[in-house]
């Protein structure tokens, strides 16, 4: 089940993997682990499964305030949060290619990704990177639908 318009999917995959991607540098020192978990649990991210135009095209900027804002119950009216402490831990593998997935078989199979990451831990997605990153988005969701979930085939995309 497609989750919204196939036209809005590319800016919510590219978005998504460009924020995982950003945070080693927005956030030194990060437990990527805890942050990739929290993210895709996040008010956010569901408006984001729903294909939320306000929040589709927004920066991977704007859309980590509002996610910082969120987990500290802050007021994003306020202006840009910085945050003073997070989670530390230790850097993980190539999170372009994760967020860019999880977002395109969350877009593709419509499972919010509050439950996403739940069936698909980042362990799982570290364990599959060399084998899907270079097969494509469909391919790549279909492997994973099928081999990793034990889902069965995915329907064809029309």
């Amino acid at each position: 089940m497609i989750a919204y318009d196939k036209h809005l999917y590319p800016e919510i995959r590219d978005l998504q993997g460009d924020l995982f991607y950003c945070i080693r540098d927005k956030l030194p020192g990060v437990d990527e682990e805890w942050f990739v978990n929290e993210f895709m649990k996040s008010n956010v991210r569901s408006y984001l499964d729903k294909g939320n135009f306000k929040y589709a095209y927004m920066s991977y900027n704007a859309i980590l305030n509002y996610f910082l804002c969120e987990l500290n119950n802050s007021d994003i009216s306020h202006g840009e949060f910085i945050p003073a402490d997070y989670k530390r831990g230790s850097k993980r593998g190539d999170l372009m290619w994760i967020g860019m997935m999880y977002a395109y078989y969350q877009w593709r199979t419509g499972i919010p990704s509050s439950d996403l990451i739940d069936k698909l831990s980042l362990d799982d997605m570290e364990r599959i990177y060399p084998a899907l990153h270079q097969m494509g988005w469909e391919a790549g969701a279909t492997k994973i639908h099928e081999e990793v979930l034990g889902a069965g085939k995915l329907n064809e995309i029309s």
